[in-house]
């Protein structure tokens, strides 16, 4: 059974989306829900390009140049599919177990790969988690 667990970092930048924007704050803690509630959404976070209800899953192809096991999930607003959220869920997961790690909640004008605190932060998270570099490929 696949289950998402928040990284501590994920939980502080829900945290501070609480104290800077609410209503995307509420939105983002719905998806979570929805997410952990939801074997198939679950494990469609494993696919790259797959659209599940409201949600989009795919690989952030820099991190995976890299040799970085890292995906995002881009979020459609509850009120108008057609309207995407201002978030992405940063999330990464290891083969070998059924859990997906939420490591940030992030706004998608920030970029990404040129976040050199994100980028750091992102390493420290997957070593903690043991979120390995993909086979052959050296890890940053």
């Amino acid at each position: 059974m696949y289950r998402l667990e928040l990284h501590p970092d994920a939980e502080a930048d829900l945290d501070y989306l609480w104290e800077t924007d609410p209503d995307g704050a509420a939105d983002v803690s719905v998806l979570i829900q929805e997410l952990a509630g939801d074997e198939e959404k679950l494990r469609a976070m494993r696919i790259h390009q797959r659209e599940e209800g409201r949600l989009h899953f795919s690989r952030l192809l820099k991190y995976h140049i890299w040799g970085r096991n890292l995906w995002r999930a881009k979020i459609a607003e509850l009120e108008d599919e057609e309207c995407v959220l201002a978030y992405r869920l940063i999330y990464g997961f290891t083969m070998e177990t059924s859990v997906n790690y939420l490591l940030a909640v992030m706004h998608r004008n920030t970029g990404y790969e040129k976040n050199l605190l994100f980028v750091e932060r992102i390493r420290r998270a997957c070593r903690e988690l043991g979120i390995p570099g993909l086979p052959g490929r050296e890890s940053h």
